[in-house]
């Protein structure tokens, strides 16, 4: 009994060492530890989703831990209960009188090609079959592409972090407005060419579009950096990858 207890332990040990390492992703960031003390009415799915993660590894650890303690517990056992080999008579040579070919049966492959069908279910990513089981998520997917496959790559990865259902509507809506806005550029008023940061009041450097992410209002200037309010101080950013960073930065400290 030992020995199982031991076994059980090392490989949930083992378990939940790999589902940290493998744990999911919100905004580009991996869920710190942290997340599972989340009391936030708003942290609770990402609590749950890492709760669910680690837990699933760290079991799936055990029971593999338990079934390498049986195996090692009883096959001393197994290999005593087997069979000894005896020598068999090789084939005698065919006679000359009987027929050298097979029958049709024999002829027949022994294995049948995949299908097709098989073929393509072997290589579907996981996306790729949420979105064939699920109507939902398969018509939403459909609608964004209309803008691009950059949307349809957004809308993939905000879902997935999630893995949510209730969140589906806003996460559409969000990405929609964000293309809509891409793609029919607003024009800039008076107003918000002086709200910008003294570093993007300059004659040289004017606003080309505006938009919302995650709730922040964002501003790109004409030399391709971004302008923001970021907890009440206006922030200039070199390019959208950094831009996006701060704003997942300061979500995850608000939650």
């Amino acid at each position: 009994m030992p020995i199982r207890i031991v076994f059980s332990g090392i490989g949930a040990l083992i378990g939940f060492v790999i589902g940290f390492a493998t744990r999911p992703t919100f905004l580009g960031f991996k869920l710190p530890l942290e997340a599972l003390f989340w009391g936030s009415r708003d942290g609770r799915p990402l609590q749950m989703m890492l709760i669910q993660h680690l837990g699933g590894w760290t079991i799936a650890g055990a029971i593999i831990g338990l079934a390498l303690s049986f195996l090692i517990a009883y096959l001393p056992a197994i290999n005593a209960s087997m069979p000894v080999a005896r020598p068999t008579t090789p084939p005698q040579p065919q006679s000359e009188l009987e027929p050298k070919y097979s029958s049709a049966a024999s002829a027949k492959p022994t294995t049948q090609p995949a299908s097709e069908n098989t073929k393509a279910a072997a290589g579907q990513t996981p996306w790729d079959k949420l979105i064939a089981d699920d109507p939902d998520v398969g018509r939403a997917a459909h609608k964004l592409g209309a803008y691009g496959d950059t949307y349809v790559k957004q809308f993939a990865h905000d879902y997935m972090a999630l893995n949510d259902k209730s969140y589906l509507n806003l996460i559409v809506d969000k990405i929609e407005q964000d293309a809509k806005r891409q793609q029919q550029p607003p024009q800039v008023t008076t107003e918000e060419q002086s709200a910008l940061p003294p570093t993007a009041s300059r004659a040289n450097e004017t606003v080309e579009t505006t938009g919302v992410f995650w709730n922040v209002h964002w501003r790109r200037l004409n030399d391709g950096r971004y302008s923001a309010e970021l907890e009440g101080q206006n922030r200039t950013f070199p390019n959208e990858e950094e831009f996006r960073k701060a704003v997942a930065q300061t979500v995850q400290k608000n939650i």
